[in-house]
């Protein structure tokens, strides 16, 4: 479980954060399944993570709705 305290959003750190847990996750696996928040759509897809079929929100999703998405980790 990831998250940034709301004052500190927007600088960066969700995505050293996100980097570094991709780094590792290129050592043990060729891809990566999140679950996130609409919230975070932006930062995941800059990614690499595209959203997984069926997981797009639905009309009147409130905007803690789960959505799935998925990238393929460039080994090496």
């Amino acid at each position: 479980w990831m998250a940034t305290d709301p004052a500190a959003r927007r600088r960066g750190l969700g995505a050293a954060m996100a980097g570094t847990l991709l780094e590792r996750a290129r050592t043990l696996a060729p891809w990566a399944v999140l679950h996130a928040t609409p919230m975070g759509r932006p930062l995941y897809e800059k990614l690499g993570f595209e959203g997984a079929a069926g997981s797009g929100s639905t009309p009147g999703a409130r905007r803690t709705d789960i959505l799935g998405f998925r990238a393929h980790l460039r080994l090496g």
